[in-house]
């Protein structure tokens, strides 16, 4: 399978595909942060963990870290 992306700046009225980087949006990142706490039997990773855009090369080398600490 091959799937492009082409970037474009987001306008108001558009469905963001990641959070844009505000006060409101650290505010809901820091209350799902919180909640990850309390969920022993997960691992979160990548974009949606981190409530942030990331480029494919510093997700896996998250991941890579993250699996580092969990082996």
């Amino acid at each position: 399978m091959i799937t492009y992306e082409y970037p474009q700046e987001y306008q108001k009225g558009m469905i963001p595909y990641y959070p844009i980087n505000n006060k409101e949006n650290q505010i809901i990142y820091e209350k799902y942060k919180n909640k990850s706490y309390s969920l022993t039997d997960f691992i979160f990773g990548g974009r949606l963990a981190e409530y942030k855009y990331m480029d494919m090369d510093t997700v896996i080398k998250s991941a890579m870290n993250k699996f580092g600490e969990y082996k």
